[in-house]
């Protein structure tokens, strides 16, 4: 290797950018005792079989590979870059524009934290300064890429020549080089924008480098002896445009068919699948709420009868990779009946906003318990950021034992630690059936003492609701919806949720008594009973 050389690589199929590449060239200022080549290669049909083929063929240590429509305008270009790579010898690559984070619809350009500059022919200028003399980024645009380290170009899975830079960039991250952006006082390279990426070339690139640059997500399913709307449910996984995924499915069913339709998709390594038939509900849940894969940074729950829409999870991970201050980004969620076709809104799934917006946490949780509904969705429809659950436990408190619904009490955990995103499309779907436990009035029962819990702990902390006028809203209509709920039971069903009913009577007794004492509500759980 030539320590001493550089070597321009161009692209001949582009005879006119070519002629106007080589003007741009001869203007360079060269180091004094480097020798500059111009290797012209003939693409074919894969550019990335050109670049191996003329990386190969060149012992320069210096490697320009410019791209067909680009051109070096920066006089002291070589100068430039020899420079970075004499004071770093860890830097592997270098192009003129770059992100830290790469969207997760694989497009450069729709990243949110982007460095560098790039002027496009039209007179069109992109840029994002930044104060160090280089910045690191996880990978850069393909305009340019010089190297001093050689790396195979992956030509045994790309043709085209969409991920010229992307790609070459995690190969040399994969091999521990930093890829960075120059600072650039002026422009140094003009080209020409191309918006379009061919849909192939992305579903290789996702499926080759997704674990290398989108965090771990982990999809949690707990089933029951629903085999048929369950497939639908893991199928709408599968769909997702988001790779990066870790599905674990929990099966308590007491016969085998879920088992059955599970051993065409065990071929999938990112499924886990575990069958216990002599697990109850509460077991089977608590089977999916310990699962705790360390390696995934966010949780989503899909409930058995519910589906994803295939964008779900990358539309969220793109407003958490964007927004260091939420928790919880969930969206509005469509309604669907047992057949899968669409439903009107209900009261609890209209949108609560016009468009896409951030809310504070505080803000949050406030309304939840002032209007004691569940406008953020079911578990189903938000994505949860994992280090702000209690060590992936779902719940608030903490306290809530027996009496624990899942999703509004997780929700005000959530909002305790940072804000939320509401997405205004679709990202998901309900069902809306008959064998729903949330309709029973048992559920109801044991939501209306979960409600309660979550407001003594509130209210006495002064958390969310922070004055006594706050406390005081929350508190009368608590006990406005147990009235109605309590006018609903008949003498049969007391007698057979005796225990259930005489703890809600108390709290009711208590959240009266609390009106008259500063809204300090002074009641235990222990053990399933309610101790005052």
């Amino acid at each position: 290797m030539d320590s001493k050389k550089i070597c321009v690589i161009l692209l001949k199929d582009y005879f006119a950018y070519y002629k106007e590449q080589i003007r741009y060239l001869k203007e360079l200022a060269v180091p004094t005792g480097y020798i500059v080549d111009i290797m012209v290669v003939d693409a074919g049909k894969n550019i990335f079989s050109a670049y191996q083929h003329a990386m190969i063929k060149s012992n320069a240590k210096y490697k320009i590979y410019l791209k067909k429509r680009a051109v070096i305008v920066n006089k002291y270009f070589l100068y430039d870059v020899l420079g970075v790579f004499k004071k770093n010898i860890d830097i592997g690559l270098l192009g003129v524009r770059g992100t830290t984070q790469l969207s997760t619809d694989a497009i450069i350009e729709n990243s949110t934290n982007l460095f560098g500059r790039l002027l496009y022919s039209d007179g069109e200028k992109e840029e994002g300064d930044f104060p160090e003399n280089v910045k690191d980024v996880m990978l850069v645009t393909d305009d340019v890429i010089v190297t001093q380290y050689d790396l195979s170009w992956r030509e045994d899975i790309f043709e085209g020549e969409d991920f010229i830079g992307a790609s070459q960039s995690l190969e040399f991250k994969k091999n521990n080089y930093r890829c960075v952006v120059p600072k650039q006082n002026d422009f140094w390279v003009v080209t020409n924008k191309c918006n379009e990426i061919d849909d192939k070339e992305k579903e290789t690139f996702l499926n080759e480098y997704s674990e290398l640059i989108y965090p771990l997500v982990t999809i949690l399913i707990p089933t029951f002896q629903r085999p048929k709307l369950f497939e639908i449910a893991l199928e709408s996984v599968l769909a997702q445009d988001y790779k990066n995924l870790d599905i674990f499915i929990t099966d308590n069913s007491k016969d085998n068919r879920t088992e059955k339709v599970m051993q065409k998709y065990l071929r999938d390594s990112r499924i886990k699948y575990v069958h216990n038939p002599n697990l109850d509900e509460f077991g089977n849940w608590e089977m999916a709420i310990n699962y705790n894969n360390p390696k995934a940074e966010y949780v989503n729950w899909l409930m058995d009868d519910d589906k994803f829409l295939p964008n779900k999870i990358s539309t969220m991970i793109d407003y958490f990779l964007a927004n260091d201050d939420v928790s919880l980004v969930t969206s509005y969620r469509k309604l669907i009946d047992i057949n899968g076709n669409e439903l009107p809104d209900a009261d609890f799934s209209e949108p609560i906003a016009e468009s896409t917006t951030k809310f504070l946490g505080e803000t949050i949780g406030k309304n939840i318990l002032l209007k004691q509904k569940n406008f953020i969705g079911e578990l189903t429809t938000a994505l949860i950021k994992k280090e702000f659950l209690n060590n992936n436990k779902l719940g608030w408190t903490g306290r809530e034992g027996r009496y624990f619904i899942a999703d509004f009490s997780t929700w005000l955990k959530m909002m305790t630690g940072g804000n939320l995103i509401y997405i205004r499309e679709p990202l998901s779907c309900f069902r809306i059936h008959n064998n729903q436990s949330q309709y029973s009035l048992h559920v109801n029962l044991v939501g209306s003492i979960c409600w309660a819990l979550e407001i003594q702990e509130a209210a006495n902390n002064r958390i969310f609701l922070t004055n006594d006028e706050e406390c005081r809203k929350a508190i009368l209509l608590w006990m406005q919806k147990t009235s109605g709920l309590l006018h609903y039971m008949s003498p049969e069903f007391i007698q057979d949720e005796k225990k259930d009913y005489e703890n809600l009577i108390k709290i009711y007794i208590q959240m009266s008594k609390s009106l008259n004492n500063n809204y300090c509500i002074k009641f235990d759980l222990i053990d399933g009973l309610i101790e005052c």
